[in-house]
């Protein structure tokens, strides 16, 4: 049997018909990825802001659509960004937050305070710290 006899299952289409297809779906995979990725900073990222908590929250209790009632505490305060620029922010928790304590808030111009979370004071940038 002579190499020109032998089938080559690759070349029944041409191998540039494979390659074509494999760039087409990792294209189509990386917009995919991309688009998800953009969707979920757009509806969840946003400015982080600094704020240190000297008072106790007022606290919320609010029916949920399941008929249960959710209690936390709300806080309304002056938060800076990275650049020390200060804005008022209104966010809630589920317990009575430490005072004293530094919290970074992500906020969203579209849904507002997305996340919370404590931080060391030397995580602060400088210009925020400042304002503190």
């Amino acid at each position: 049997m002579k190499n020109t006899d032998k089938i080559d299952l690759f070349n029944r289409k041409g191998i540039g018909f494979y390659e074509k297809n494999i760039n087409w779906t990792c294209g189509l995979s990386f917009y995919y990825w991309w688009f998800r990725f953009r969707l979920v900073q757009i509806n969840y990222g946003g400015t982080n802001y600094y704020v240190q908590i000297h008072n106790d929250g007022k606290k919320l209790e609010e029916k949920t659509q399941s008929g249960s009632v959710w209690h936390g505490y709300g806080y309304k305060e002056k938060a800076y960004n990275n650049a020390g620029q200060e804005k008022t922010l209104d966010f809630t928790a589920t317990h009575n937050l430490r005072h004293e304590a530094y919290l970074k808030l992500t906020y969203n111009k579209q849904k507002g305070v997305t996340n919370w979370e404590e931080v060391k004071k030397t995580a602060i940038p400088k210009k925020a710290l400042d304002k503190l």
